[in-house]
Order: C-alpha cells, then structure tokens, then sequence
C-alpha cells in the first residue's frame, strides 16, 4: 500500500475508531507492517437466523445455534442487548 493510501484509511478525529488504532499501536500492533489476525465485527454482530428453542428453522433439516441464530442486532458481538430471548 502506498504511504498517501495508508494515511487516508488512518482512522482519524478523535472518535472511537481513532482511540482504538492508538491502543492497539501502543500494544505493539502495525496494520500495516505486521500480519494480524482479525474478524469483521458487523459479521457477528448483525442479525443471524431465526430459530426456535431446539435450533430448528423452517428450512427442513437446517438446525442452528449461538451466534447463527441471533436475530437480536445487538451493540459490541452480543453485548448491550435489550432483547430478551424467546
């Protein structure tokens, strides 16, 4: 990535994201250097299948459980929620 490309995805303006890459800099971390592990947050976050208290759906055969049956969008993977379960 060039120089000019890596300031401008640089999260910056003091909000969250900014105050995230500092820490995570501070403990060592270069996203642009090193190779690091990561996962999507929005993937676990958002929506998943709906199911009834077995793990069955209405697809025949398709059965799911934890964060594949959250139907709850939820704040931070699951943390925050206002929903009760069914």
């Amino acid at each position: 990535m060039k120089p000019e490309d890596r300031e401008l995805v640089t999260p910056k303006g003091g909000g969250w994201m900014e105050l995230n890459h500092i820490k995570l800099r501070n403990f060592g971390m270069n996203f642009f250097e090193n190779k690091l592990e990561w996962i999507a947050q929005m993937r676990l976050s958002v929506m998943g299948i709906k199911a009834d208290i077995q793990g069955g759906t209405i697809v025949p055969g398709l059965f799911v459980t934890g964060r594949a049956s959250a139907t709850d969008p939820t704040v931070y993977i699951g943390g925050l929620s206002c929903v009760s379960p069914p």
